[in-house]
């Protein structure tokens, strides 16, 4: 039952793991290389016997990038080779070039329908042109870098998208969801930094919440165009107590 099983969660956090098992540093890259080696003769069972993976989930707190993304990359290739459905990364970890970049082959997974991304590079200025989430319903983005030109390459390949959800992003300062996105009907905005403007046209929304921590940069937001369909508003500003 569990070579045939189609769903994959994975978590790792490297120090408290090696902490757990009271591993020094000597026995340390053995250990680390024995659960990388497990996840991926894992994967490796649906290629022999032919069965599809319908959702992997990763967590790993990793030190190491450069070791972790050629492991990362292989996972990858596997699971869209065999039409994952739902795929959520976090992966927490950085090197001297920055976070781990999610490799064109998942931009191009027409398979996936639920995507949720966390603490990765989107790598989209290399990528761009070959989005084709033409089933995509969910997108998650968590403590990622992005901006309008990313959510527009995004939703403009995603017709069906159904739920959008950014949490803890930067560098999006205005946030503009089209009239085309007649599936869209719910939006999550929860503490992105910087953001000072919402325009939503989308004609079918339900549900719209957005929440900030910050109460001095509040969006301004706009979704008159919306009104006949919105049923639910949930505007939360979190104060900080001060002396």
């Amino acid at each position: 039952m569990w070579y045939t099983f189609p769903i994959f969660e994975f978590k790792l956090n490297e120090s408290s793991y090696l902490a757990k098992h009271h591993i020094h540093n000597r026995q340390a890259q053995t250990s680390k290389d024995e659960f990388l080696s497990f996840v991926e003769e894992s994967l490796n069972r649906r290629i022999l016997h032919q069965f599809s993976i319908h959702e992997f989930r990763m967590s790993i707190y990793f030190r190491n990038l450069e070791h972790l993304t050629p492991w990362m990359d292989r996972w990858l290739a596997i699971i869209i080779g065999r039409n994952v459905k739902k795929l959520d990364l976090d992966i927490c970890c950085r090197g001297p070039n920055g976070l781990y970049k999610v490799p064109p082959i998942v931009l191009g997974a027409k398979s996936i329908t639920v995507l949720r991304l966390s603490t990765c590079d989107l790598n989209l200025t290399l990528a761009s042109g070959i989005i084709k989430f033409s089933q995509l319903r969910e997108l998650c983005l968590t403590e990622m870098h992005i901006d309008q030109w990313m959510i527009q390459t995004f939703t403009s390949s995603c017709p069906l998208i159904e739920f959008l959800e950014l949490r803890r992003c930067i560098g999006l300062d205005c946030l503009c969801l089209p009239s085309s996105l007649l599936q869209l009907n719910r939006v999550v905005l929860s503490d992105c930094f910087r953001l000072k403007i919402v325009q939503i046209e989308v004609p079918n929304l339900v549900d719209l919440f957005v929440w900030d921590i910050y109460d001095i940069t509040f969006p301004k937001i706009n979704i008159v165009a919306c009104g006949k369909s919105l049923r639910k508003l949930s505007l939360l500003i979190l104060r900080t107590m001060t002396e």
